[in-house]
């Protein structure tokens, strides 16, 4: 508190603490209820894809080989899934213009191929190749039973997910009959062969998100909203955007809305001015699946200006309860001596929430309070606030402290030095963040004064060498929003 000459500034004076009065309340603003999205559908139909063959085993070709090739079946990461090679490969004997007798192959064949002692000839081979690697890992179709109609089957997991590749293997056999640098196949090859994938499990997407660049907005103020996927990786696709105003809130007069939710069709993100508190909606889907997110903003009469705009006091609940202590102060009340400065914390909980409390004492003046509150805290200080009962200029009574210092003189409330709180202001901010600091290691937070006139800030980077020129004044009553604080 500040005084005028002569100026003595008094420190924060030590009482026994009786608590007797302590409010506790939590507004997170008044949310429309977020209607469960509609039962994600998961494709579980998986794919299917021919494994193509070469006419021949020419020997160019390797024998008929064929490296692994894409087959568009794309799997979801963490899905599980049967996956079958089923179809036979039919091997008969090639035109071959000379006498040769060795058509040991021909035949027809299951997925595993022909095993010649160990060897697997025309054996198909599946691979799942993921999107944050090249390397395969080669499922090979040996869990079949061996024979022409035989079936390889299994049942696996996608992990990264990624998608199916195939190859098949060749097959020996040919002549050159005689003829130097010449290369005849000794087999055609056909096939009827399918790789398939059914799904069993498809994780669910990962939810669509909505942020928003203040939750506490002025009048006209631009609010920016984006859309996401948390955590990142799914594909988002937005069909709207859809405010919806509070229940009961209508804007205030000659306001009018200069970006609206319809002009941000399927942009992820989207500007708006709020007029009025409510919910900005972002419909769209998430990997096909509709889905949907919310973010309640609440436009706050007479926000703080943009330039120095103040979160923590334009939360709806620092303001009422600052407005409580006000009015608790009997700041009216014509007997000054019955005046009581009141004053109290803004705590962050553990879940992001504010609790504000005002803590009342018996030795409290109508120029200190002692403000303690009990063990265990709430949650973690981020503001600490006080009041000043009193006018600029107006008498303080006998029982503040100050009067003691000299009797044969009177002091008043000085509301313009140093640009309204005083040294002793700041002294009781700078106790308080070393007191919890030590306690539970809270970082510096601020402190708010407030008399008839003003609020004002001491961020949290003032100092004991920058208190005098680093306060932030807000009018209380604001001629240029036309609006009262708070």
């Amino acid at each position: 508190m500040s005084f005028k000459k002569p100026v003595f500034n008094f420190g924060r004076v030590a009482v026994t603490i009786l608590l007797v009065s302590c409010q506790r309340e939590q507004v997170t603003g008044v949310d429309v209820p977020r209607k469960a999205p509609p039962m994600a559908h998961r494709d579980l139909s998986g794919g299917s894809f021919p494994i193509p063959i070469q006419a021949t085993n020419a020997e160019a070709t390797g024998g008929g080989e064929i490296g692994f090739i894409p087959t568009g079946i794309i799997l979801p990461a963490n899905s599980r899934y049967v996956l079958s090679v089923s179809g036979t490969v039919q091997v008969s004997a090639a035109s071959v213009p000379c006498e040769f007798n060795s058509f040991g192959y021909v035949g027809e064949y299951g997925p595993n191929g022909i095993n010649d002692g160990g060897f697997h000839q025309l054996e198909v081979s599946v691979a799942l190749q993921g999107p944050l690697s090249t390397s395969i890992v080669t499922h090979p179709t040996n869990k079949g039973t061996p024979g022409p109609t035989s079936i390889y089957t299994d049942t696996l997991s996608s992990f990264g997910g990624g998608e199916i590749l195939v190859a098949r293997g060749g097959i020996a056999g040919g002549t050159n009959c005689g003829q130097a640098g010449v290369s005849y196949p000794a087999y055609n090859l056909s096939s009827s062969q399918i790789v398939s994938v059914v799904l069993t499990y498809v994780p669910p997407p990962p939810p669509m998100t909505i942020g928003a660049s203040t939750r506490y907005a002025g009048v006209g103020d631009t609010v920016s909203y984006g859309a996401g996927v948390a955590p990142p990786g799914g594909s988002l696709s937005i069909s709207r955007w859809r405010w919806v105003p509070d229940t009961g809130y209508s804007a205030p007069p000659g306001a009018i809305e200069k970006l609206s939710d319809a002009q941000c069709g399927t942009q992820t993100a989207c500007n708006h001015t709020p007029l009025v508190p409510g919910t900005m909606w972002v419909i769209g889907a998430v990997n096909g699946n509709p889905d949907s997110a919310s973010v309640h903003v609440n436009v706050v009469p007479c926000a703080t200006p943009i330039a120095t705009r103040d979160t923590i006091l334009d939360h709806p609940l620092v303001r009422k309860l600052l407005r409580q202590a006000w009015d608790s102060s009997h700041y009216t009340d014509p007997i000054t001596s019955n005046r009581r400065e009141r004053g109290g914390y803004v705590w962050r909980l553990p879940d992001g929430t504010y609790q504000v409390n005002i803590y009342t004492a018996s030795g409290d003046t109508p120029c200190t309070t002692a403000m303690t509150p009990p063990s265990p805290f709430p949650g973690v200080p981020i503001a600490a606030f006080h009041v000043h009962p009193f006018k600029h200029l107006e008498i303080l009574p006998s029982n503040c402290p100050i009067q003691n210092r000299n009797p044969a003189l009177s002091y008043g409330y000085d509301a313009l030095k140093y640009g309204g709180p005083s040294g002793d202001d700041f002294g009781r901010l700078k106790g308080d963040n070393d007191y919890f600091n030590s306690l539970i290691g809270a970082p510096p937070f601020q402190g708010y004064v407030m008399d008839d006139k003003n609020i004002y800030r001491f961020p949290p980077t003032t100092t004991t060498s920058n208190w005098k020129t680093n306060v932030v004044t807000y009018p209380r009553n604001d001629a240029v929003h036309g609006c009262v604080r708070p």
